[in-house]
């Protein structure tokens, strides 16, 4: 699977898995994920990097203060994803 295809492939995933929709790369300032009471970020990597608390703080301020942020983390080859919330 492409790259590009994998992260899209993590997005799609957890909306169904949240009974939520995928908003997709827009070009604006979204989540990757809503579902009910859930705005989700998603990051897919083959390693995790130093940027998860940026992230993290992203999208609880793209969630607002009616919706739950979660980061999502998803290791390549791994079956399971890795879901942080603040």
């Amino acid at each position: 699977m492409a790259r590009s295809a994998t992260w899209k492939a993590v997005e799609r995933r957890t909306a169904a898995a949240l009974g939520g929709r995928r908003l997709g790369a827009t070009g604006a300032s979204n989540p990757d994920v809503l579902a009910p009471g859930l705005a989700v970020e998603c990051k897919h990597r083959q390693k995790l990097p130093g940027w998860l608390v940026g992230a993290l703080k992203q999208i609880r301020e793209q969630a607002g203060g009616d919706r739950l942020g979660l980061l999502v983390l998803h290791e390549a080859g791994a079956r399971d994803s890795i879901v942080c919330l603040s």
